[in-house]
């Protein structure tokens, strides 16, 4: 009898799936120990440790620490947009769409104390440039997909149509980073959610077509 031995059998987009999985994996781990010590601190030592590797297993993967960082951009980058699209399949109503974006970004700030650190420390000077220059664009693409939902409440009749949806997604991420500065600079005791809350209650009411009544329109 012939044993089958396909399940055992690697080929070679398992292989790539498990590289994948364990780039994002050193990616989180890396994140996760910059909010507890900084981003100064971090090495291949310190994250191969805490994932229970060796640390010539990370630089199978990676070449180095600056690498690695690149990839912290890129985890990122999928977050937020993957913040976007489940907003976007939750709802069609765009100002709705807008204001579950901006909790989700505030719960992905929250839940990885080292977004801010590694966002603050990569912006400041003396940092390798295509590190900063990975995250710009990993920004930079995600207001893009903000400044497309100021477009289609605009389309809809939601948004008022004068506005520039590229400035209303500038404007839109400054509801949340100065919460996010002073959450740093207070250890933790500023009310960011209060804060956020407060600030999209204004901001919408400011962007929002109204009715004759002047209330927004439902």
């Amino acid at each position: 009898m012939i044993a089958n031995n396909d399940s055992q059998k690697t080929t070679p987009l398992t292989k790539r799936l498990a590289t994948a999985i364990r780039r994002e994996q050193i990616a989180e781990t890396s994140l996760k120990l910059i909010s507890l010590h900084g981003l100064e601190a971090l090495n291949i030592v310190a994250i191969a440790e805490d994932i229970g590797l060796a640390p010539s297993a990370i630089y199978r993967h990676f070449s180095g620490k600056e690498e690695i960082l690149e990839s912290v951009s890129g985890l990122l980058q999928d977050r937020l947009l993957g913040n976007v699209r489940r907003v976007c399949a939750e709802t069609d109503d765009p100002l709705k769409r807008l204001h579950l974006l901006l909790q989700s970004h505030l719960n992905l700030v929250l839940k990885g104390s080292g977004i801010p650190r590694y966002v603050f420390a990569t912006g400041s000077e003396g940092v390798q440039s295509t590190r900063k220059l990975r995250l710009f664009k990993a920004v930079e693409l995600y207001l893009k997909k903000v400044a497309t939902l100021f477009y289609d409440g605009q389309q809809v009749g939601k948004i008022r149509p004068e506005l520039d949806p590229d400035v209303l997604s500038y404007m839109y991420l400054g509801l949340i980073q100065p919460g996010i500065l002073l959450q740093q600079m207070s250890d933790g005791e500023f009310d960011i959610e209060s804060h956020v809350e407060a600030a999209w209650e204004i901001f919408s009411k400011t962007i929002s077509v109204t009715s004759q009544s002047g209330q927004p329109r439902p």
